[in-house]
């Protein structure tokens, strides 16, 4: 036996009991491992940024290197008879290459090797470097300049560790066209960039988020050129239904360096005469001589590889550690061409174009992670958290078996949180394994916070399960998310073809997913895909579901999924509570608030038999009253008590459409409060510096004054009444008036502490001085008249006063389209040329969801400006002249407040629904500095009624 001692193990508890007093004044990082086991270590070795590699490890001495201490740790192993301590002290600890785990490095006789924070400390594992020795370039722009001394690749930085936005456009390309070399556009002066060849098209189809390159851009009789490079662009324009078409913004130009927060990396010198040099437009309050700017430079932070299936790394925990800061630098060479879930659809030989264009010979495979584990067995990752990462923060490849992740937080990544396996096909050990001992079986996933991932990989769940078996996910919370909660299997019909499904006995419970399909619009809170084992169902159940924006389900089983019991979960806000395309799923007892449902036969009759799940015992919710069973699963859903940790406060905001901007009243309407904090709660305004000493009224009736930031609290703190009524999905109100000058305002309210941190905001514009140039509520009128301010042809269609079908007392505008016949429709309200920023909004009330709506088209003449679709795939959306894009769900027979505000000074709009902002920045579809005219009707291919009411058209000059 090893003489332990020399290690600092039993003497040194003494000691760690010492630090555990001193810490416990610091910030508390909370631990699960019971406090027995931080006594009753076998050996103790202690690492800190200040330690040297040539000192014993004890607490009075500590090694300074992850490597130095691992390898003690092996010298230690093969006698142990208690769990090894590698203990590290709080700090940075900057990796220069990536920490490797295998076979040798983990725990023996029942027991584990851990890797510990000090307890009450920070221990960080870092992949960036910092930057330094900023100077002003531009002092008209505000844009600073840092030499990074030698070369760098890297697609992100940090500044204060808040993430900056690569330099970026405000929308895509004017009058773009695509094929299979690039795109032209009107947009000649992108021609005139420097470095264009490090320009990158960004995508948004449905539910992929790709990205490519440039290559050259040339200009001809007004028009540009744009060659993309290969092979990127034609992996991107190859990958079935969402295959690239025109950009949804481009990105990382020097040119387009124009607000607070974005940077660009000049790696050639062209902008400032010096190769990788970083440029930065700081926010508003950053010093760059004081900041703390990291460019993360590792693409690995930890790999943890077993050296063969007989011979796998085992038994090691990660407890309280925090991964940040590693990128991923595929995308600036290849560009992402994701199928799915960030899934990339490479083909194999760029060599070859007639493989390439093969539909049946590419690659789909997963983009892996920051932190790897490969053929590694009873690993553990408890208490770590997981931001500032490139790529997904924690894959796990075959042979990962009875590893856990437990209450870790995830956010500020630009991919998924975990992913557990690749999905290649062509792999069969992914899907039917030749050693059993390469499948992905027993992995457990519960009380996790994850939110905020998906930050620039859009098509990435903070979830994804490829072919897994017993897998657990469980109390997890998953937030503010651009596509999916959870992700699983892959495939579509493929395994039944091949006769095999891998997947089963997997369960997805108690867990609390909400704000999730935020920018893509196919995919779910949960999403399953590709066929399950018929002997081993997995389960859905317990799951709380709120939330979810997009185009399908909360609970999508999508093509090939069967044999999936899904029960007693909750669905509050989603386009469809669920989405089952196999007789064999079973689903019963659910409760939701949206009737909406997709319950189609398998097209193909399926292996197992013919038709639709039946859904049994499903409670439709239609007045807030949720009832106790429904509460009790809401309440038991996400994080336990015993990893519960900090997770703030979460809810939802709205503003009341039924105030006026004109005067400044507005009601904010929070509903859905979950993470109570036990201190008191107050609203807030935040107006910026531009309102510093403005009054505003609050719910209470007195006067508060903004002070110098234009940030007040108002009044008193809510009661418990109102904080009752706001966790209820009815929610509760605060109204308040804002005395405000002439102009356009952004506002920014929610709920704070008495210290004035800020727990939950929304942002909204008010405008005030307005000019009114249309306002028209459609009573006093005849039934059947029609409006003398209003024009249109009758051959096509008609508009005339008729009741409320809702409110007979009512009067409302209808808009009739009898037939399918070309031009569409239009009826406009015509008015003096009108500059500046113009105001639009106006009831509609549509009577189904599967015809066009124009509502409104904002024009000069007869060429479109803004054209906004309440479409006839059920969304609100907006034609960018190339592509209309959904913004947000709506509903047949339900009245829906629809605003635009266009500045034409700045040539930007912004998009409302019922109060709350859909999109802002949008470009108009061609530039004008007037418009003189707004309409409403419907498009030519679609025959139907609507109802329009209280339109509203003004102008502030």
């Amino acid at each position: 036996m090893k003489n332990k001692t020399g290690i600092g193990c039993r003497l040194a508890a003494c000691a760690l009991a010492l630090a555990m007093a001193i810490g416990a004044a610091g910030c508390e990082i909370t631990s699960h491992l019971d406090e027995a086991v931080y006594e009753d270590a076998y050996a103790k070795i202690y690492v800190s940024p200040d330690g040297d590699d040539q000192n014993p490890g004890t607490w009075q001495k500590p090694v300074e290197s992850l490597e130095k201490a691992r390898d003690m740790a092996r010298e230690l192993r093969e006698d142990m008879d208690g769990d090894i301590h590698i203990v590290l002290e709080g700090g940075v600890y900057t990796l220069d290459e990536t920490f490797q785990l295998d076979d040798r490095d983990g725990g023996l006789n029942g027991h584990n090797i851990i890797y510990m924070a000090a307890p009450g400390e920070e221990a960080i594992l870092s992949g960036g470097r910092p930057v330094t020795g900023w100077s002003l370039f531009d002092a008209d722009k505000n844009i600073y300049s840092a030499s990074y001394g030698g070369a760098i690749e890297t697609r992100q930085l940090y500044v204060n560790g808040q993430r900056a936005t690569r330099a970026r456009s405000n929308g895509g390309l004017s009058d773009a066209t695509y094929d299979e070399t690039g795109h032209t556009t009107t947009d000649t002066f992108l021609a005139d960039f420097q470095n264009c060849s490090d320009m990158e098209m960004v995508y948004q189809e449905m539910w992929t988020n790709s990205r490519c390159m440039v290559d050259s851009i040339t200009v001809s009789d007004g028009v540009a050129s744009i060659v993309m490079q290969q092979p990127g662009w034609l992996w991107c324009r190859n990958k079935g239904g969402t295959s690239s078409t025109t950009p949804w913004y481009y990105e990382n130009a020097y040119e387009l360096l124009d607000t607070p927060g974005e940077w660009y990396l000049d790696r050639t010198g062209a902008i400032g005469g010096e190769a990788y040099t970083f440029y930065y437009m700081p926010r508003e309050g950053e010093d760059l001589s004081t900041a703390q700017v990291t460019v993360p430079v590792l693409e690995t932070l930890v790999s943890i590889e077993g050296r063969d299936i007989d011979h796998p790394a085992a038994n090691i925990i990660f407890q309280g550690l925090t991964f940040q800061e590693a990128t991923w630098n595929d995308p600036s060479i290849y560009g992402l061409a994701d199928v799915q879930n960030n899934v990339l659809r490479e083909k194999y030989d760029p060599d070859n174009p007639a493989y390439l264009l093969d539909d049946y010979k590419y690659d789909d495979r997963m983009t892996e992670g920051n932190l790897k584990m490969r053929l590694a067995v009873g690993i553990t990752w408890s208490d770590c958290i997981f931001r500032r990462l490139g790529n997904t923060a924690l894959y796990m490849d075959k042979g990962c078996q009875d590893n856990e992740i437990v209450g870790c937080t995830f956010y500020d990544g630009s991919a998924g949180g975990v992913q557990i396996g690749d999905i290649d096909m062509y792999d069969t050990d992914n899907w039917n394994p030749s050693d059993q001992r390469l499948t992905l079986r027993g992995n457990s996933i519960h009380d996790n916070y994850m939110h905020h991932l998906g930050v620039e990989y859009r098509s990435a769940a903070a979830i994804g399960l490829g072919y897994v078996v017993d897998t657990d996910v469980s109390h997890n919370e998953l937030a503010y998310l651009p596509y999916s909660g959870i992700h699983m299997g892959w495939g579509w019909k493929r395994m039944r073809l091949l006769g095999v499904a891998c997947t089963a006995n997997n369960r997805i419970e108690y867990n609390y997913i909400h704000d999730v399909m935020t920018e893509l619009y196919d995919g779910g809170a949960i999403y399953l895909l590709g066929g399950q084992q018929k002997n081993g169902h997995t389960v859905i159940a317990h799951n709380f579901l709120q939330r979810q924006e997009g185009q399908f389900a909360a609970i999508y089983l999508d093509e090939a999924v069967d044999f999936v019991d899904v029960y007693e979960n909750v669905i509050d806000t989603a386009p469809n509570w669920i989405c089952s395309k196999n007789v064999n799923n079973t689903i019963y007892d659910n409760f939701t608030n949206q009737a909406a449902r997709i319950n189609d036969p398998d097209p193909d009759g399926g292996p197992w038999g013919d038709g639709k799940a039946e859904l049994k015992n499903t409670t439709l919710v239609t007045d807030g009253n949720w009832g106790e069973e429904a509460l009790a699963i809401m309440e038991a859903a996400g994080v336990t008590d015993r990893y519960h940790g900090e997770i703030p406060l979460v809810g939802a905001i709205s503003f009341d459409t039924g105030a006026t901007e004109d005067t400044g009243e507005l009601a904010v309407l929070i509903s859905s409060l979950r993470h109570l904090p036990d201190e008191d709660l107050y609203g807030f305004i935040d107006g910026g510096s531009a309102l510093a000493g403005q009054t505003v009224i609050g719910p209470d009736g007195a006067a508060v004054t903004l002070d110098d930031r234009g940030f007040a609290l108002l009044d008193s703190p809510l009661t418990a009444e109102q904080l009752s009524e706001m966790t209820t999905s009815k929610g509760g109100s605060l109204p308040l008036t804002v005395q405000l000058s002439a102009g356009q305002h952004s506002l920014t309210l929610g709920l704070a502490t008495g210290s004035g941190e800020v727990l939950l905001s929304g942002d909204i514009s008010v405008a005030t001085g307005y000019v009114p140039i249309v306002a028209d509520d459609y009573e006093g009128y005849a039934l059947d008249a029609v409006p003398e301010n209003i024009s249109f042809n009758p051959d096509l269609g008609g508009a005339s006063i008729t009741q409320d079908p809702q409110n007979p007392e009512n009067q409302v505008l209808e808009i009739t389209h009898p037939n399918t016949a070309s031009p569409s429709f239009l009826v406009s309200y015509d008015f003096p040329e009108t500059g500046g920023l113009v105001a639009v909004e106006m009831d509609i009330l549509p009577t189904a969801t599967n015809a066009a709506i124009y509502a409104p088209y904002i024009r000069t003449g007869s060429t479109e400006i803004v054209s906004i679709n309440v479409n006839n795939n059920g969304y609100i959306s907006y034609n960018n002249g190339t592509t209309v894009v959904p913004c947000k769900t709506y509903t047949a027979n339900t009245w829906v407040r629809i605003k635009v505000v266009l500045d034409l000074n700045s040539q930007q709009y912004a998009l409302y629904a019922d109060g709350i902002l859909l999109q802002s920045g949008l470009v108009p579809r061609a530039a004008t500095e007037t418009v003189d005219n707004v309409c409403v009707g419907m498009y030519w291919a679609n025959a139907g009624s609507y109802y329009v009411d209280n339109l509203r058209i003004k102008a502030i000059s």
